[in-house]
This record gives C-alpha cells, sequence and structure tokens, in this order.
C-alpha cells in the first residue's frame, strides 16, 4: 500500500507507535528535514538533526517506528503535506532534505532547485573527500526539481535534496550497523561528523556566517604546530577532526591548607596556579593509506619536546598556550586511512593568552609651541604636548606581565605604575639609536637586546598589568624625542 498523502497515512497508521514526528525552530533561515527517516531511510533523521545543531537551524523529521515493513510509510516528496513540516519549511528561506538511496557504493546525490547552495554543498563535500555528484547526471529520478516537493516549498521556492546512498549511510555508524538501537544508541563514526561538518561548511559559506568547527558549534578550533583542526582537508588532504579537549578550564592551585590548632579552619600559604595538563583527542582522514602514515609522523612532530604553541579559538576569540608534550601520543588505526589520536601535552605556564599580541607607545611628558617673550596682543598659543602615559588594556582575566622598550636618547629612564606607584629605574644613558628591553616575566633588562643593565637600576618594583586597563608613566632625568612601548598579550586563567 502506498499511501497518496498524509491524511490518509494518519487514517491507518498509529502516532508513537507506526511513527513519530519530531519538529524544532532554529535561529537562522534554514530547515534539515527528514521525511522518510527512522527506520524508512535509515540515517537520515540522525544526519538531520546533527547537521541543525541543536537550535541553531531548524529541524523536523518523520521517522518510521515499526520493526520492519517501514517503507509501508514513504510519502513521496511531492505528496508530502504534514502540516508541521509544510509549517517550518514554509517559514524559512532555505530547505536541506535528507533522503536515502541505494548503492553499495558510498556516494551522495545533489540535486534541488537551489543550485548556489546545492553546488557549495557538493563542492564541500569533495573536499572532504566524499564522493558527491549531481543527480541529474546519473539519477534524475531523485534530482528534486518538482516545485511542489517538499525540499523546494520554502520562502525562496527552492532548496536542496541530498540522496544518501546506503553504503554512505552504514559509514556513519560503527560496524555499519544501522538498526535502531545502534541509531539510538548515539555512536557515530568521524566519517560522521565529517560529512555534516562539510555539508554545514557548505551552508556557512552561502549563509555568510562563521563555519562550526569539527561538526560541532561547542566545539574549538584547534591548531597544534602547523595542524590544524578543520572542516576542510589541509594541502595534503588529510582532514583532521578535534573530538575532545579535556583541560582547557580553569587549572588547579598550589594551596596547601594546615588545619589551625584548638580551633576551627585552616591556615593557608599563597597559591599558585599549577601548570596546565592537556589531553586531546581526535581522528584524522586521509585520501590514502600513505598519506595516513604522513599525517602520523607531522602530528608527532607538531608535539615536540619543547615549548610550541597550542592555539585554540572559541567564539571567533583566539587564545594559546605554549605546551610541550607530557605523554604518549596515542595512534589507533580504524581504517586504512582513518586513525584516531590522541595527545597529552603541558604548559608550564598555565595561562592562556591572546593569539596576538598588543603594543602601545608613548613620548616623554613634554609641551613643544606655545607662548614666547616678548608677547604683544592680540595672544594666540599653539602648543602640542605629548602625555608620557600609555593605557594598557588587559582584556582577560588575569594578570599577564608586559614587555617595555625604550628607544633612546634618554637619561636616567623611569617606568611607574600610575595606581601603584610602583616602578622600574635605571641609572644610564641611551643614545639616539640605542634601546633598552625589559621582560618584566624573566626580570630582565638588556641594552640592544644583548647586555644586561640590571645592575644600574635605581627601582625594581616589578609589576603585572591586572585585568582591565592599567595607566604607566614615562619619566626620565631629562626631556627628549625618546620613547617608550609596551606590549603584552591578554591572560587568562
Amino acid at each position: 500500500m502506498v499511501y497518496a498523502n498524509y491524511a490518509e497515512l494518519a487514517g491507518v497508521e498509529v502516532a508513537g507507535v507506526d511513527y513519530r514526528i519530531a519538529r524544532r525552530y532554529g535561529r537562522s533561515q534554514l530547515a534539515h528535514i527528514s521525511i522518510h527517516g527512522g527506520g524508512i531511510e535509515v540515517g537520515t533523521t540522525e544526519a538531520a538533526d546533527a547537521a541543525s545543531g541543536d537550535d541553531r537551524h531548524g529541524y523536523y523529521t518523520f521517522e518510521g517506528l515499526k520493526p520492519s515493513g517501514n517503507s509501508v510509510l514513504h510519502i513521496t516528496s511531492t505528496q508530502f503535506d504534514e502540516p508541521l513540516a509544510l509549517q517550518l519549511v514554509g517559514s524559512v528561506e532555505r530547505v536541506v532534505s535528507w533522503h536515502g538511496a541505494s548503492g553499495g557504493t558510498a556516494q551522495t546525490w545533489v540535486g534541488g532547485l537551489d543550485t548556489e547552495l546545492r553546488d557549495a554543498i557538493r563542492a564541500a563535500l569533495t573536499r572532504a573527500g566524499f564522493t558527491a555528484t549531481l543527480a541529474a547526471d546519473d539519477r534524475p529520478e531523485i534530482q528534486g526539481q518538482q516545485a511542489r516537493n517538499i525540499a523546494n516549498l520554502s520562502r525562496r521556492g527552492a532548496g536542496v535534496q541530498l540522496e544518501l546512498s546506503t553504503a554512505q549511510r552504514e559509514a556513519f555508524f560503527p560496524g555499519g550497523d544501522t538498526s535502531r538501537v545502534m541509531r539510538e544508541s548515539g555512536q557515530r563514526t568521524a566519517a560522521f561528523a565529517a560529512y555534516i561538518a562539510a555539508v554545514n561548511s557548505a551552508i556557512d559559506q552561502v549563509l555568510n556566517v562563521p563555519a562550526p568547527i569539527g561538526g560541532d558549534e561547542a566545539m574549538p578550533l584547534v591548531q597544534i604546530g602547523d595542524i590544524l583542526c578543520s572542516v576542510t582537508p589541509d594541502e595534503a588532504g588529510v582532514l583532521w577532526i578535534c573530538e575532545d579537549v579535556q583541560g582547557w578550564g580553569s587549572p588547579g592551585s598550589t594551596l596547601d591548607v594546615a588545619q589551625r590548632s584548638g580551633d576551627h579552619g585552616g591556615w593557608g600559604g599563597d597559591a599558585y596556579l599549577v601548570p596546565r595538563i592537556m589531553v586531546i583527542k581526535g581522528t584524522l582522514m586521509a585520501p590514502s593509506a600513505a598519506a595516513a602514515v604522513d599525517a602520523l609522523s607531522r602530528l608527532y612532530r607538531a608535539i615536540p619536546l619543547t615549548l610550541s604553541p597550542l592555539t585554540i579559538t572559541e567564539a571567533g576569540l583566539a587564545r594559546t598556550c605554549m605546551v610541550r608534550r607530557q605523554d604518549d601520543v596515542i595512534p589507533t588505526w580504524i581504517s586504512t586511512r582513518d586513525v584516531e589520536w590522541s595527545v597529552q601535552v603541558e604548559a608550564p605556564d598555565p595561562r592562556k593568552y591572546a593569539a596576538s599580541p598588543s603594543a602601545v607607545s608613548t613620548g616623554l611628558p613634554l609641551s613643544s609651541g606655545g607662548l614666547r617673550a616678548p608677547v604683544r596682543a592680540p595672544l594666540r598659543s599653539v602648543a602640542t604636548v605629548a602625555s608620557g602615559v600609555i593605557s594598557a588594556n588587559n582584556a582577560g582575566d588575569f594578570p599577564t606581565r608586559p614587555a617595555f622598550r625604550i628607544d633612546g636618547p634618554v637619561v636616567g629612564p623611569r617606568i611607574v605604575h600610575i595606581a601603584s606607584q610602583r616602578s622600574l629605574g635605571w641609572d644610564l644613558t641611551l643614545s639616539a639609536g640605542q634601546w633598552l628591553d625589559v621582560d618584566v616575566d624573566l626580570k630582565t633588562s638588556l641594552i640592544n637586546g644583548q647586555a644586561s643593565r640590571n645592575g644600574v637600576m635605581t627601582a625594581r618594583d616589578w609589576f603585572d598589568l591586572d585585568p582591565g586597563i592599567t595607566e604607566i608613566g614615562f619619566t626620565a632625568a631629562n626631556y627628549t624625542s625618546a620613547v617608550l612601548t609596551c606590549s603584552w598579550r591578554s591572560a587568562w586563567m
């Protein structure tokens, strides 16, 4: 029996027993739908749900729940008129309709009237290593170009229809097990994550919004050395997917509390953050076995024994730790071309720093121009003033240590933390062309970056930049064209 429409189906089948419907609206003007979900065309409900990203895009599924024979619930795309589906589709500008097609080779046929999004998705899937072709080329019966196809009932009157072969959908589940138990267990393969990420990268491109990372908006973008976990393959054709980041929160402290004798509570000394230990897990998908072996070698090199940058970007905010290898780099081969990997690193300095440094400069406080005697009426004064004060904004939530550079000529330079009056000073003379590099973290001052001048320091009140704006003054024994530059990276704990 083939149902001509939803009303006919609902008159025979029992909702909640034979089928169920789920719908949610999203924040974007796009919806992912699976009208042949559940046991009808297995894997399409799961794909549409994952691609929608909770409330990011709209989502709809009509799922077959029968132990067998779910194909009887198949209403064709041009006749599917379930009211909740029509309401959602009619409320958005774009639609991606997920379907299953027969086929023993992993492949996707891309169709629909939204040619811009259709072609972007096809290109993204191809870049990610999947086989994607236009349905019009070799499967015209599933090209989804009828105006009354539910994929094309959006406000634009156009949508995208994705027809995934049986083999492609089986690749989304461990062991190719597409049973209801497996589908509802939440277990998915790396191929599933990569596929969803590729589709959504194309959507982001067309909708002109930042792309999610690793197929999950909650996951950050991770760069380890020259390896970038992203939604597109690298120059070698390897797709790097970051699946879990542990230890990126706020580290513990060294606080050690001793019980007070004969009283409640305890005594605690100064506390400091302990080194940051991080475990990063992911999957690499290579175009060949040789490329996978080479990718693993690159991963090993990206985690050296010396300090190197690890950069994580969350919601557009890029922050960096300097890390080194702390434990084994563990590869687990899941196929001849795909490898799950896990790395453990240590950041001796646990702070997260802004990926890009900030810098600001000032000259010594002085005035030029103004009035000169003798003066005659009418009086006119034109003067320019250098304040000798810089404002350094630490945009993070934890103190950071700045670096300074003083360019001569100057005699007896002094750097002052205005709020606390803590200062750094030197009994020295810098000629024009000479400079003094001051590193607050290392507590060093080097003339021309080489010879130490700590021995001539007249003040050693080293200070940090607290979160927010810190005002720093620049003074000297004489007032010349000297320049003070303060550079820093905002810091988070």
